[in-house]
């Protein structure tokens, strides 16, 4: 895969990954968008469920993926929140980390380096 072809993939899924989470957020009533609420009515775990607040407010769609929990935390929401297009973009995601060295903390590297290397140029 070509790193521009690599780039609109990460830019595609980050922006659905924005939207499904946004959405599953939009579930709660507006003064209870936050981490802990969305832990309650979910019953993820707190820290994945403030890296979901984290990741709706990324300046980009790439840095959504950055941002966002692990594969494990936005499957369990999926499946607790009944949101077919969060499993299926969790699955892209998934798919997306295995093309770029088999750890979300690989993938995360070459988003920043990619939007380092965009602000210097």
């Amino acid at each position: 895969m070509s790193e521009a072809g690599a780039g609109a993939g990460i830019d595609e899924v980050g922006g659905r990954l924005r939207a499904a989470l946004v959405g599953v957020l939009g579930t709660l009533p507006e003064p209870e968008r936050t981490g802990e609420a969305l832990s309650t009515r979910y019953a993820i775990d707190g820290a994945g469920a403030r890296r979901v607040v984290r990741a709706t407010r990324a300046e980009t769609d790439a840095e959504v993926l950055a941002r966002a929990p692990g594969i494990k935390a936005l499957r369990k929401l999926a499946q607790s929140a009944g949101d077919e297009e969060l499993a299926s973009v969790t699955e892209a995601f998934d798919a997306l980390i295995r093309a770029h060295g088999k750890s979300k903390a690989e993938l995360t590297r070459v988003i920043r380096e990619a939007r380092d290397a965009k602000r210097d140029s």
